[in-house]
């Protein structure tokens, strides 16, 4: 990796956390105000990851992604398995 970007995430949390919601809800899922919290912080995280921004556009796109990978399971797994 040739550099990470710092990007103040708290700045675009609520927005991005309504695109987040938006994309789950439309798949007919619903989560609690907490795990979309968390949710949207991990697509956040794997925006930035994989190099990009954290624009409305990536975190659709990985919103996306995630229900597309049929993310639910797994992101409960793990919410259980730490103990959020």
């Amino acid at each position: 990796m040739d550099h990470i970007t710092l990007q103040d995430k708290d700045k675009v949390l609520d927005g991005a956390m309504a695109i987040v919601k938006r994309v789950v809800e439309a798949d007919g899922h619903t989560l609690s105000e907490e795990e979309y919290r968390e949710l949207t912080s991990e697509i956040m995280d794997t925006a930035i990851m994989a190099g990009g921004d954290i624009d409305d556009d990536s975190i659709e796109f990985y919103a996306r992604e995630y229900v597309k990978h049929q993310f639910l399971s797994r992101f409960r797994r793990a919410r259980d398995r730490f103990d959020f």
